[in-house]
């Protein structure tokens, strides 16, 4: 994965995403996407934060491939969210942001959780490219993981961590509602300008209680 050209990324996650084809036996065959991860031994020991993985499901029921165009992901990457769009919100927003405010704001909203403690674990709901979680990491010591559904966004996460080649934060291609998060994992969770676009408000709040630790 390292080895070729970002943008690989999106059209990898794509072409998962659309995927229909037929086994040995002609029955239909199709996958659900689940999630797309770093390999944590690249990121430590080599300081890539490029090499990634892909985890699929088979799909329980078979879709058209034309069904599987309208995934929420696909709507995202192609409305909101073009690579024009993203560097046009990034040119309002300030660098490494694409909510109004920038840098300065998005501190405000961390200093809301009181005293952040160096070597906590934070969870980024809607990471975008990225810059909030790297300004948590930065400036309040954060381990940071960020989670997005959008492609086109969160490639340029990746590409920036690798320039910046900061540990502390990670991140990983996921529906927020679907991805399963280990119980107790987290000490924050934190999301801005993002939990408007997720239909499931009260499965969002359960799974983000069972994922923070008391």
């Amino acid at each position: 994965m390292s080895r070729h050209p970002i943008t690989i990324i999106p059209d990898l996650t794509k072409f998962f995403d659309v995927f229909v084809a037929q086994d040995s036996e002609g029955n239909g065959l199709t996958f659900d996407f689940y999630t797309t991860k770093q390999v944590e031994d690249s990121l430590y020991s080599k300081q890539n934060h490029l090499d990634l993985y892909w985890i699929l499901t088979r799909a329980n029921e078979i879709t058209t491939y034309e069904e599987k165009l309208a995934t929420f992901r696909d709507f995202l990457d192609k409305t909101q969210y073009t690579e024009d769009n993203v560097r046009s919100y990034e040119w309002i927003f300030g660098e490494n942001f694409i909510s109004p405010g920038g840098l300065d704001e998005n501190r405000k909203f961390l200093h809301r959780f009181g005293t952040l403690k160096p070597g906590g674990k934070m969870l980024d709901i809607g990471v975008g490219i990225g810059g909030g979680a790297r300004q948590a990491a930065k400036e309040f010591g954060l381990h940071v993981l960020g989670v997005d559904l959008s492609t086109n966004m969160i490639v340029h996460a990746f590409e920036r961590n690798q320039r910046d080649q900061d540990c502390r934060v990670k991140y990983q291609i996921s529906d927020i509602l679907v991805y399963d998060f280990p119980e107790n994992e987290f000490d924050y969770v934190f999301s801005r300008d993002a939990i408007h676009h997720i239909p499931d408000q009260d499965m969002l709040f359960e799974k983000i209680f069972v994922s923070l630790f008391f």
